[in-house]
């Protein structure tokens, strides 16, 4: 797939992967967040009761990372995959 169709996968609520990356566990998929945990403990809810903040979920075989950001070679890339 193009990143174009990855795109559009991701929003259809699929996980993606591209075929080049080395850990064959990893992959991105989209993620609704309504609060987070600050280093003080504190809960800290989002857009005060308003909608979700939806970010891009990178997901690798030890830890999810919020936030994930494409670089220009998986823009260009026409090796993503739909798991």
């Amino acid at each position: 797939m193009t990143f174009k169709e990855a795109n559009a996968a991701l929003r259809r609520g699929k996980r993606v992967q591209r075929r080049g990356w080395t850990d064959k566990g990893q992959y991105i998929e989209l993620a609704r967040i309504e609060s987070y945990v600050n280093l003080n403990g504190d809960v800290i809810a989002l857009n005060q009761g308003k909608a979700a903040i939806t970010t891009i979920a990178f997901v690798s075989a030890s830890a999810t990372y919020l936030g994930w950001l494409a670089s220009q070679d998986d823009m260009a890339s026409h090796d993503w995959v739909q798991l």
